[in-house]
């Protein structure tokens, strides 16, 4: 990025990681132009029908994100929806029609487990 050392406070990357061929070398370079104690906020997909194709690359874990930034700073990972959720996102993908209930999902609050649609990740350098 054309952008100097410790140039910003923070950066936003809303569902961008998955499609990224090299992960490892944007989260390099955002890092790169956060300053110290500034923050990297995002979101990623987990369990979810591909999307952006051919551009979906991954599919990351609470763990490998845990990983991918642990040289830069801390890190915390939320999983964000459940089954429900998961459920909703494969079948609208092929009946369409049905994306009418997602509204209601939304409000539905089951405690995500093993089985999440996507994770949130904040990280502070």
């Amino acid at each position: 990025m054309p952008f100097k050392n410790d140039s910003f406070d923070g950066i936003i990357i809303l569902e961008v990681l998955e499609h990224i061929p090299t992960p490892d070398l944007l989260i390099k370079e955002i890092m790169r132009v956060i300053r110290v104690g500034g923050i990297m906020i995002g979101s990623t997909r987990f369990i979810h029908p591909q999307h952006g194709a051919p551009n979906d690359y991954y599919r990351f874990t609470a763990e490998s994100l845990e990983f991918l930034f642990s040289e830069y700073g801390e890190c915390r990972v939320e999983k964000l929806g459940n089954r429900l959720h998961v459920l909703s996102d494969i079948v609208t993908e092929n009946y369409r029609f049905l994306r009418i209930f997602n509204r209601l999902i939304q409000y539905v609050q089951i405690k995500p487990t093993t089985c999440y649609s996507g994770l949130l990740f904040i990280v502070k350098k």
